[in-house]
């Protein structure tokens, strides 16, 4: 694409003639008559080098592919600053966005309804035993329990007692 590019450009007198200079050298007027012209040559024959591109990206899908990955992974704060500030500037896309997922996820969007719904209601219900119950964070007289340890020491004892009893009235009958 580039290559035919350069040959079309490289037909245009303006070039040929800076080329055929005899030192070799390119000077600044000559460049900015070469940008001028590949402006000029560019506005003429949008259309045939966007084909051109096109054309090149399909013959050479790996390769561009592997070239807009190094890209991503080079300039990842730059593109995610670029869509956000896309996205700040038009907010009615974002809002189409969202308005068609929630369409679209009719279910999920009542759960999270509900969710929310069922949220209020437990606040407005712990508000009001709050208010009534006149509870105090903190209290003099601490609630105290038996510790787990003992507790389980328990289950396993009488786990012990009833297979005991069970073995004894094998014995006995």
């Amino acid at each position: 694409m580039f290559i035919l590019f350069l040959v079309n450009f490289f037909q245009s007198q303006q070039l040929f003639k800076v080329l055929s200079n005899k030192k070799g050298s390119i000077k600044k007027n000559d460049l900015h008559s070469i940008k001028i012209d590949r402006k000029e040559y560019y506005e003429q024959n949008k259309e045939k080098i966007k084909q051109l591109n096109k054309k090149w990206r399909l013959r050479n899908r790996e390769y561009d592919i592997i070239r807009k990955q190094e890209y991503r992974t080079k300039n990842r704060e730059l593109i995610k600053a670029k869509d956000k500030l896309r996205l700040l500037n038009n907010p009615e896309i974002t809002r189409k966005r969202q308005n068609k997922w929630r369409s679209d996820n009719r279910a999920i969007m009542r759960t999270y309804g509900m969710i929310q719904h069922y949220r209020i209601k437990q606040k407005a219900l712990a508000l009001q035993y709050l208010q009534n119950d006149a509870y105090s964070p903190s209290s003099d007289n601490p609630f105290h329990s038996v510790p787990t340890w003992p507790l389980s020491c328990l289950l396993l004892l009488q786990k012990v007692l009833k297979s005991n009893q069970h073995s004894q009235i094998n014995i006995l009958s």
